[in-house]
């Protein structure tokens, strides 16, 4: 059996309706949940914060930094890394 590849992917693509943008955002969606499986499972602790919010919070942490500082997600979420000086 023939995989979609080249000119069967396109064909394929084309003849299903779905537009080049649909393609476009599923690949992005797949790959947006490929890298928050990464991040989760990392055996480092990640600290995301919003510098877009005032004093810049942080958003996320993984259960790697909650392992390392000791700290639950619940105390971190929405505080400045300031605190873990």
């Amino acid at each position: 059996m023939r995989g979609f590849e080249g000119d069967n992917f396109r064909d394929f693509r084309e003849g299903s309706g779905i537009t080049s943008g649909a393609w476009e955002r599923r690949d992005v969606e797949e790959m947006r949940r490929l890298l928050d499986r990464a991040v989760a499972a990392s055996v480092n602790g990640i600290v995301i914060s919003d510098p877009s919010l005032p004093d810049n919070p942080v958003i996320y942490v993984n259960s790697a930094f909650e392992r390392t500082t000791g700290y639950t997600r619940d105390e971190v979420v929405g505080k400045n890394c300031r605190f873990l000086q």
